[in-house]
């Protein structure tokens, strides 16, 4: 399509080949990017912990984590993990493939059916706690009074008022915009290069890729609570 620079805002399929003369940063944490790239992406590992802390403060002491595949998920299962063993819980996690609402409800499923002492779940995103909380509701038991839920992305989904889902925003729209920004430095420092794709009178050095984090937040809505008595 002849662009003068990528954000690319997706898992890189492996091998992926960039131009050498072509500007590109990822937006995103990812499991696989292309070499020598700008990124910019939520501070997942944040947003791990700020879960597991909300549920700890809460009283939670048996909390499973439902997980999946790729960077993102990666990243805040990794911060998950290591915040309930700080806490002196040893950690339930469940799901290694997709991270879809079907992926959530099966692992909500084996959770409940291999540690029915659970009483609190944080999914990798919100379409997972929403196959969370449908396996709940299908065990019988209620949200948040038997078991809490909380997703991650604050998605519109997860504000409807039918669900009210906590989460963490990871603010993907100033990952957006500090992507866009950074794009545009790549872009004035390739046109003053001697390889980029408009003449300058004198070459600007490529800039050293740069590695940016935007802090996430926590979203306190109705599907978290004190753990039952």
């Amino acid at each position: 399509m002849r662009v003068d620079g990528v954000v690319l805002a997706a898992e890189s399929p492996d091998g992926l080949l960039v131009p050498p003369d072509l500007p590109v940063v990822v937006a995103g944490e990812r499991a696989v990017r292309p070499a020598d790239t700008d990124t910019v992406a939520s501070d997942e590992a944040a947003g791990g912990r700020l879960a597991i802390r909300h549920l700890v403060h809460l009283g939670h002491r048996r909390i499973a984590h439902l997980t999946g595949t790729g960077g993102s998920a990666t990243a805040r299962r990794v911060a998950a993990v290591a915040e309930m063993a700080r806490s002196g819980i040893v950690p339930v996690v469940a799901g290694d493939a997709g991270t879809d609402e079907a992926a959530g409800h099966q692992a909500a499923r084996t959770v409940l059916a291999e540690h029915p002492d659970v009483t609190a779940f944080f999914a990798a995103n919100d379409v997972m706690a929403m196959g969370a909380m449908a396996a709940v509701l299908e065990a019988g038991l209620r949200v948040p009074e038997d078991v809490s839920v909380i997703g991650h992305d604050e998605t519109p989904l997860a504000s409807s008022p039918l669900v009210s889902l906590t989460t963490v925003d990871p603010h993907n729209d100033e990952v957006g915009r500090r992507a866009a920004a950074r794009l545009l430095v790549r872009l004035d420092a390739a046109v003053g290069r001697p390889d980029g794709r408009a003449a300058a009178p004198a070459p600007a050095p490529t800039p050293t890729p740069t590695r940016s984090l935007v802090e996430p937040s926590l979203v306190l809505r109705r599907t978290t609570g004190p753990p039952p008595s």
